[in-house]
């Protein structure tokens, strides 16, 4: 192991959100456009069950006796659904009753967006972290059957309509017993009817692996730095990006309210370690970083300045495209492959 230097740590721990009652969700299904976008802004703000807040709260207390107010500054970052943000909210309100600092935001963050309206400030979100159906319809086939949403099937095609029932046919045959599970399982397969569907594993490679690459330059940052305080990222999201990394690595599927799954960073081995229910595993940053640039490359092949969104730490900005260094050394692959089929082209 090479030496590391002195100083403060920096580390993160991803929670899924605590029990929802899905209650945009379900208006969304039951209205005359059940099958189209879902605007994070039209949100109902208190999203969490009453027993969903005394899990998060339980959890957040439980969570806090391990960390030290003295040392341990605290970040927050977060989907932009409620039921994220709300979980985040509970969190929130623990850490300032125990003293923590918490990182707030830049000064100009507009008071009057999802984030702020739920949580009350100091909350960050995240594309990352986020899910935002872009058809909710699809997500829903894979709940299980007993758990499954009420469609308004009447505003659905009638050729949309027998495939929802063919796909839902196809996870009702083998439930696996929760939404996560049965999108390991089945998103694949049912890319044949709705080639539409994101699988787990795009999830996690557009996502996770790109949100994990973006903390790992910030900690080699925070170490370079040698500052002696431990930065401590608590970021709240959802299976979708997190179960295909579980299901890998650890055999586990499926991710409960307010588990957390916690990432370190070794700068000098160039490492990532992650820890999940009391196992710990040991990831090449290499894999990470080729994997978050490949998902990167192909954003940018779509649309390159949706994603040059960002959240900061203190006085430095923390981009989910890491940097601009990045950004056009991507842009220039792009150019160069154009280039070569080009004249590939015109040889033939």
């Amino acid at each position: 192991m090479a030496d590391r230097k002195k100083g403060g740590r920096f580390s993160a721990d991803y929670f899924r959100h605590s029990e929802s009652g899905y209650k945009t969700y379900k208006d969304k299904l039951r209205s005359n456009s059940p099958n189209t976008p879902l605007d994070p802004e039209k949100q109902y703000v208190e999203d969490l069950t009453p027993r969903g807040i005394k899990i998060a709260r339980e959890a957040a207390t439980k969570y806090f006796e391990g960390l030290n107010p003295e040392k341990d500054r605290l970040y927050f970052v977060s989907s932009n659904e409620a039921r994220a943000l709300g979980t985040a909210k509970v969190y929130k309100e623990e850490a300032e009753k125990r003293g923590f600092v918490i990182i707030d935001m830049p000064e100009g963050r507009k008071k009057d967006d999802i984030a702020y309206r739920v949580t009350g400030g100091k909350v960050r979100t995240s594309k990352k972290l986020s899910v935002n159906p872009q058809n909710l319809v699809l997500d829903n086939i894979f709940m299980p059957a007993d758990k499954r949403f009420e469609v308004n099937e009447k505003a659905l095609t009638p050729d949309f309509l027998e495939k929802y029932n063919r796909a839902k046919a196809i996870v009702d045959a083998d439930n696996k017993g929760s939404y996560g599970a049965n999108l390991v399982a089945y998103s694949e397969k049912l890319r044949e009817i709705f080639p539409e569907i994101k699988t787990a594993e795009q999830a996690e490679k557009e996502k996770l692996q790109s949100l994990i690459h973006t903390f790992g330059k910030y900690a080699k940052r925070h170490e370079e730095q040698g500052s002696e305080e431990d930065i401590k990222v608590l970021a709240f999201g959802h299976q979708d990006q997190m179960v295909g990394f579980l299901n890998r690595e650890f055999g586990n599927a499926d991710l409960k309210n307010c588990e957390a799954v916690s990432f370190d960073f070794d700068s000098a081995e160039k490492k990532v370690g992650v820890t999940y229910k009391g196992r710990r595993k040991t990831l090449e940053e290499r894999f990470i970083i080729m994997s978050a640039l490949g998902s990167l490359l192909l954003s940018l092949c779509g649309s390159l300045y949706p994603n040059l969104t960002g959240f900061a730490i203190a006085e430095n900005t923390l981009f989910e495209i890491s940097n601009f260094s990045e950004v056009f050394f991507l842009v220039g692959m792009i150019l160069a492959l154009t280039l070569a089929f080009g004249r590939i082209k015109n040889k033939d």
